[in-house]
């Protein structure tokens, strides 16, 4: 099937934005979920996963506490906050009251923090975040499916579009660093399996648990951005589809721009 675009909502009211080539990077596989694509997803405790959270920026009193306090940023840090249950990340009711109890708690939160740090005791909380910080909802199935052999033996494909070298980090807390120089990403897992003029982007990529891990990091996630919308604005001025696209001229377009690609060898 096809999809010939979105219908939103916002202050102008129902509007409906009509594409050649759709890109998903809602993160959660909305579009392509509701356009009827295969898709995978943990809701609640019914398998290990990161805990969602709200992190938080605290602004330093007149004098700067001595040591680092989170990600330090001149007379501000930004602190992670409370996490929160394992919640279904695309239930809107589920969320909303997620990110009520959290932010209810950052003020419990910091207290905490300054009672174990006197030099504390002259910062504030100032500023939380417009929403909570989801990690996991939908894998969307696509036309190859990240395996956690892929990541552990750093695997190359002949249709990379992005690399991930960040560690795997997993719901149990443990680190584990890539003994490699990290492990591709393909074109395949972008394309979903049911769907031909729509690609996937970010967090939401064809993937197993264990690789997703690692990419779910704001670098490799940014990379796999830019090969999806490269390979859209490819797949309208050629005329094709996703599944149709040249992967080598999306790869020489991709390195033209500075990105960062190897190819199978």
């Amino acid at each position: 099937g096809s999809v010939r675009g979105a219908i939103i909502e916002n202050r102008s009211g129902r509007q409906a934005l009509i594409g050649k080539i759709l890109v998903d990077a809602s993160g959660d596989g909305d579009v392509a979920a509701r356009a009827g694509a295969g898709f995978w997803q943990t809701r609640g405790n019914e398998a290990p996963r990161m805990a969602d959270g709200l992190m938080y920026r605290v602004q330093f009193g007149q004098r700067r506490p001595e040591g680092t306090f989170g990600c330090d940023f001149g007379n501000n840090a930004v602190l992670w906050g409370p996490g929160v249950a394992a919640i279904d990340g695309t239930d809107a009711a589920a969320v909303s009251q997620a990110e009520i109890d959290a932010r209810l708690r950052v003020f419990e939160d910091f207290a905490k923090k300054q009672a174990d740090h006197p030099d504390l005791a002259g910062a504030r909380v100032a500023e939380t975040p417009p929403m909570l910080g989801i990690r996991q909802t939908r894998f969307i199935e696509g036309e190859y499916t990240l395996t956690e052999a892929d990541v552990l033996e750093g695997r190359r494909f002949d249709d990379v579009v992005a690399i991930s070298s960040c560690p795997v980090i997993s719901y149990y807390g443990y680190r584990r660093y890539l003994e490699h120089e990290g492990f591709d990403i393909p074109y395949r897992c972008l394309v979903p399996k049911q769907l031909e003029n729509l690609l996937v982007s970010g967090r939401c990529i064809s993937s197993e648990q264990q690789p997703y891990e690692s990419f779910r990091a704001m670098a490799p996630v940014m990379a796999i951005g830019e090969g999806a919308g490269t390979a859209a604005a490819l797949c309208c001025r050629e005329g094709v589809t996703p599944r149709q696209l040249d992967v080598a001229l999306l790869q020489d377009t991709l390195k033209a721009q500075g990105a960062e690609l190897r190819r199978a060898h």
